[in-house]
């Protein structure tokens, strides 16, 4: 059964991204909010190793108590609604102040186009001035289910510096042999503050399975400097909108609300190029063609393994906000919706929340 976990900083937080940050590449580390699932779960995984020490000899083996926790998705929490990136189907225009997405339109692609799908995105001619949607914007869950029921082309939508602060901390490394500073080594770290100007806060919501069976409510360590936080179960109330009804015939769309990783990259390592252009693939018994999509650049993601104190492998996973659109060949709309619905697509690390989708309705193509 998924809960809900709202997590609340008491601090300013520090989620570094991937990129290098050594000496002699680049001395800011800079910050992405909301973490990666994978972040939400390493912290609760850790939580409960500090307080079950005599355990710690399971982790990352057969037998791990901490296995248990599964991470579907993180979404932002902001004055009582929740919210997920704008797709990348929408582009953003911002209208005497007020920011809002417009869903673009879907047309035949060009003929001397390089570009490999049948059908492309446009900006309809009604909207100038508009720009690509991008990670730092989002929109209430209520819109999205609109969106995908196909009831609503334009909704309004926040961007990330308008809710949250940013502040550069700068440091020196340490000798923690000698209690010393180490010369050369000066750095920036960025922190995220979460409440806007009128100290509304911003929380992150995880949707999470069997959490409570390993972890109760409490205080953890959230983020790179492991700043205090406290998380508790809340309604699931609260997500009532995704459960809305949609008409699943020729066409469908699968919007990932968490970045997914493939393993061809933008592109679902089950879907085939064939000689015919075709980009075929079935998914869990759905037979389906790849038509279009709308990806932004791909986000890397890694890690540190506490216990073998050695960095993850890096992947490069298709961006939260990517959206798929395809035609089914082979299957049934409950087929479809059991397939992709509220599920983890990702090809890898599922159990860490990626690849978080949602299937969204989508009119006859012309």
């Amino acid at each position: 059964m998924s809960i809900l976990l709202e997590f609340n900083s008491f601090d300013g937080l520090f989620f570094r991204d991937a990129k290098p940050f050594s000496k002699g590449t680049d001395f800011r580390a800079r910050s992405i909010f909301p973490p990666l699932p994978s972040v939400v779960r390493g912290a609760l995984r850790t939580k409960y190793f500090s307080e079950n020490m005599q355990n710690f000899s399971k982790a990352g083996v057969d037998g791990d108590p901490s296995e248990t926790i599964r991470i579907n998705c993180v979404m932002l929490k902001y004055q009582s609604e929740l919210y997920v990136p704008v797709p990348q189907n929408f582009e953003i225009v911002v209208e005497d102040g007020v920011c809002k997405a417009f869903l673009l339109d879907i047309k035949p692609a060009p003929e001397c186009s390089t570009y490999p799908l049948p059908y492309v995105l446009t900006v309809p001619d009604c909207f100038e001035g508009s720009e690509p949607a991008k990670g730092e914007d989002f929109i209430r869950i209520k819109d999205i289910a609109g969106i995908l029921q196909g009831s609503q082309k334009t909704v309004p939508c926040i961007r990330l510096s308008d809710i949250m602060f940013r502040e550069l901390k700068t440091g020196i490394a340490a000798d923690y042999r000698t209690g010393t500073n180490i010369k050369s080594m000066l750095y920036q770290s960025e922190m995220l503050y979460p409440f806007d100007e009128q100290n509304n806060p911003v929380s992150l919501v995880a949707l999470a399975d069997r959490v409570n069976e390993v972890v109760p409510d409490g205080l953890l360590k959230l983020g790179g400097e492991g700043k205090a936080a406290y998380y508790h179960e809340i309604d699931t109330a609260i997500l009532r909108d995704l459960a809305y009804e949609i008409d699943v015939q020729k066409y469908f769309s699968v919007t990932l609300l968490s970045p997914a990783i493939f393993k061809n990259g933008w592109c679902p390592g089950w879907i085939s190029n064939t000689e015919e252009g075709q980009w075929i693939g079935k998914y869990n018994g759905v037979k389906v063609r790849l038509v279009a999509a709308a990806c932004s650049r791909p986000v890397p993601i890694s890690g540190f393994d506490m216990k073998r104190k050695l960095p993850k492998p890096m992947y490069y996973a298709a961006a939260a906000g990517s959206v798929y659109y395809f035609e089914l060949l082979d299957g049934n709309p409950e087929a479809v919706l059991s397939a992709f619905h509220m599920r983890n697509i990702s090809e890898l690390q599922q159990e860490e929340g990626l690849g978080y989708a949602l299937v969204g309705q989508v009119s006859a193509l012309t």
